[in-house]
């Protein structure tokens, strides 16, 4: 029973990701659209600037952790993983000329 309580909620978890991902993609193609560009300012949209500099965060950490493995050849799975960015999301950014810096 208690497998299925987790199996459940990292369901929940997970659609509720790609929900908020997809939300958020949404109002960056409409900023993209208007502006010409996805550099997003906290005074014109707090939420999408808050959101894009996690992703920035969140990839950049990515990348060094595919380092730091390579580097230390080490498979050890008990360290915090963040969310990771799948090539169609990463695709879909570019597309999007996301500043990643």
């Amino acid at each position: 029973t208690t497998k299925t309580k987790t199996t459940t909620s990292t369901k929940k978890r997970k659609r509720r990701t790609s929900t908020k991902w997809d939300r958020m993609v949404a109002q960056l193609q409409r900023y993209h659209k208007e502006q010409g560009h996805s550099l997003v300012s906290m005074e014109q949209n707090p939420e999408l600037a808050t959101w894009c500099k996690t992703i920035r965060r969140n990839y950049s950490h990515q990348q060094q952790q595919q380092i730091q493995q390579i580097e230390d050849d080490d498979d050890d799975t008990t360290q915090r993983r963040r969310p990771t960015l799948s090539d169609d999301k990463l695709d879909l950014l570019y597309e999007l000329d996301f500043v990643w810096n």
